[in-house]
């Protein structure tokens, strides 16, 4: 068991990180979506699981494990050339609907497979509960090497698909060690060639990965293909243009004057005598070639992806900037450098994952605000088109985001146009006439072609400017970390462009009647369960049910809270994922061994104190400290679930060990597919952050109160 339990736990965490991440990428993933795609996957888990268990079928692991191996690569290409069954239009956002099906696709065979070879495992062995929990615990060691494997090579070192290679050569080495004892003179020599093998599989992924978006993106020269651990970069020429695509998504052109003028020139129209300027963002598309024309131009540029700058040698603009490779949330949280500024200027992409938003949060902008000379003036540029008219899915977007900046500079300023443009500064004159504007841009050594008087004289007419400004001022909403309204906004903004997605995300995050369901059905569950206690200990399926949800629900809010506080994430996540998934494993190990009375209780008051204590200090951790907060929290909720678990199996299969093994599992998976698509990407932005610990709270003492009434059933 101790070694296809390991490999399970391997295998199956590995699966799902590498087709979640592929989907992510390839399917302009959103926070809606990565919720909905986990989601998915952790269904078909526990659909494999409970069929798995009630089948008298006596699949061998074995053979189980080794489909599963060869499934993988070639579903990470499939998903990969996915976009092709919409369009074939480079960046063209695939609907969310459509999107959402094909994840459901991609994550069924694997998915499947590794909940049926839970079940496949445990009945190789006696019929007890405690081979379930030994199993659990084995599983979760495995899970976690294969988080903190995964977070450190993918990106780095190994691209997705040359580590699903890796995957599949380990699955299929394990399968052969597995199966029998333990001889190094023989078993050695098989690990190493395995190994050996992994590295032609990531000399050859670069090449393989051009040759898949040489077949996506057909009408373009693929230059560069790679993996970074924020997701998959692609530079693409035809003629003279070149592209950059990140996640599917175009990021930037060049050439493409408009956008680069837009990007760079506007906040000079209010001080033309800027010298030093920080972009948070790519500066090489356009900004770097229009620096180079304006006279003593200090330019830095703060960027994570390393690998990306390395292979933007195709875009050389001949003139010195200072690259920053740091998240910009953590590089404005240390102080950036001794350097001021007199322009800031904060290009956050796409709203509608929290990576994004959170650089338009008090947090942030506050901490931004120090790095600018007293007069210097923070610039945000948008893809909101506020030129013709503003509808209600622009409008929230733009009034969040105005609110914001005014919730921490004195004066902001908004210009109407097809990219709607944010100006924020304590003390610069944004009041000025509109002839001064237009001398201001004629003080510049470069002529623009576009933000000039003959262009700028529309765009800033007073009914533009009046209409903007009545609609960014019918909302008091800003974006903060407690409650980040604007991924929902900017999830709203994109479904209009379908219908089946706008009926979806209206239904989902707009009609707020529904919200009642979940409570209510999971009262209901509670209750039905506690009724049923008495024949068939079936309480204990509620635990299982309740130990999934909350551990997920914490386990992500940790993540985001860490990532909006701290800046980085993706350095630190292999360590989270390592300690949470450890420490579901000692949990329940050490609630099988102790063999502890009323363990449920205790493990049920070990999670509500750590949510208690988590809500009371999470707001006031100093920014040192933060990695080792959240280790410690994640630690104690995993040794609170793994103990839920051991609990929960020993109230459910300690009568009848024989009914379906993999029925507890199932339940624990649904309760986790319900904590990764609605408390942080659905719940978190309508109620905020502060009540969704209260839900969770009170979700707890429903469970403590559903243990003590159950007690004298036992």
């Amino acid at each position: 068991m101790k070694r296809q339990g390991f490999l399970l736990g391997f295998f199956s965490t590995g699966a799902q990180v590498l087709l979640l991440r592929e989907l992510v990428s390839s399917l302009n993933g959103s926070e809606l979506f990565i919720g909905t795609a986990l989601f998915g996957w952790l269904i078909a888990v526990a659909a494999g699981a409970y069929l798995g268990g009630r089948a008298n079928v006596g699949t061998k692991p074995k053979a189980l494990f080794g489909i599963g191996a060869l499934l993988l690569p070639p579903l990470i290409i499939a998903t990969r050339l996915s976009p092709l069954l919409v369009t074939n239009v480079v960046g063209e956002i695939i609907p969310f609907s459509t999107a959402a099906i094909i994840s459901i696709v991609v994550t069924l065979p694997v998915g499947l497979l590794s909940g049926w070879l839970f079940t496949a495992i445990l009945k190789s062995y006696r019929e007890d509960a405690g081979s379930i929990i030994r199993l659990y615990f084995i599983e979760g060691i495995g899970a976690g090497v294969a988080g903190i494997v995964i977070t450190l090579l993918v990106g780095a070192v190994l691209s997705t698909l040359a580590m699903a290679v890796a995957i599949a050569l380990v699955v299929f080495v394990g399968i052969v060690i597995a199966s029998r004892s333990w001889r190094p003179a023989r078993d050695v020599p098989i690990v190493a060639v395995a190994l050996a093998a992994i590295v032609p599989a990531a000399l050859l992924a670069p090449r393989a990965d051009r040759t898949i978006d040489s077949i996506k993106y057909v009408s373009y020269h693929v230059i560069s293909s790679f993996d970074t651990p924020y997701g998959h970069q692609a530079i693409l020429t035809r003629d003279s243009t070149v592209v950059l695509v990140t996640d599917n998504t175009v990021e930037a052109v060049e050439p493409d004057l408009i956008t680069a003028e837009n990007l760079l020139l506007p906040p000079f129209a209010y001080k033309p005598e800027a010298k030093r300027v920080l972009v948070f963002g790519r500066t090489e598309f356009g900004i770097e070639q229009l620096a180079g024309k304006l006279d003593e131009i200090e330019l830095t540029a703060v960027d994570p992806r390393r690998v990306l700058s390395s292979e933007m040698d195709v875009l050389s603009s001949g003139i010195q900037v200072a690259r920053v490779t740091d998240d910009p949330l953590a590089f404005v949280l240390r102080g950036g450098t001794e350097q001021r500024f007199d322009m800031i200027i904060v290009n956050p992409g796409d709203f509608g994952s929290f990576q994004g938003s959170r650089l338009v949060t008090e947090r942030f902008l506050n901490a931004t605000k120090q790095l600018l000379s007293p007069d210097g003036i923070l610039y945000l540029p948008t893809h909101y088109d506020s030129d013709r008219y503003v509808t209600d899915r622009e409008s929230k977007p733009l009034a969040a985001i105005y609110n914001t900046l005014g919730s921490v500079f004195r004066q902001v300023e908004i210009w109407p146009g097809n990219m709607t443009l944010f100006f924020a500064s304590d003390r610069a004159a944004f009041n000025v006439p509109y002839d001064s504007l237009i001398s201001n841009l004629s003080e510049l050594t470069y002529a623009p072609q576009y933000i000039n008087d003959n262009y700028l004289f529309d765009r800033l007419s007073d009914f533009k400017k009046t209409r903007l400004l009545g609609s960014v001022g019918s909302s008091s909403e800003i974006n903060s970390q407690n409650r980040p309204v604007l991924t929902h906004y900017q999830t709203l903004y994109r479904a209009k462009f379908s219908n089946l997605d706008n009926r979806i995300a209206s239904l989902v995050l707009e009609k707020h009647w529904w919200y009642v369901a979940l409570p209510i059905l999971i009262l209901a569950f509670l209750v039905a369960t506690i009724i049923r206690n008495r024949r068939r200990r079936s309480y204990g399926l509620f635990l299982y049910f309740v130990a999934g949800l909350i551990s997920l629900s914490l386990e992500m809010i940790s993540f985001y809270v860490y990532q909006t506080q701290a800046g980085s994430l993706y350095s630190e996540l292999a360590v989270l994922i390592g300690v949470f998934m450890f420490g579901l494993s000692a949990g329940a190990y050490a609630t099988y061994k102790t063999a502890a009375r009323h363990a449920d209780v205790s493990a049920l008051l070990m999670l509500s104190t750590a949510t208690l204590i988590f809500a009371a200090t999470y707001q006031s951790v100093p920014t040192a400290m933060l990695l080792t907060y959240h280790l410690f929290f994640l630690l104690t909720v995993a040794l609170g679930t793994g103990s839920l678990f051991a609990a929960a199996t020993r109230r459910y299969y300690e009568l009848d060990p024989g009914c379906n093994r993999g029925a507890g599992y199932a339940f624990e998976l649904v309760g986790s597919a319900v904590g990764a698509i609605l408390p942080t990407t659905v719940f978190m932005p309508t109620i905020g952050l502060t009540w969704l610990l209260v839900s969770v709270l009170l979700i707890l003492s429903s469970a403590i109160a559903g243990c003590l009434l159950t007690l004298r059933q036992r």
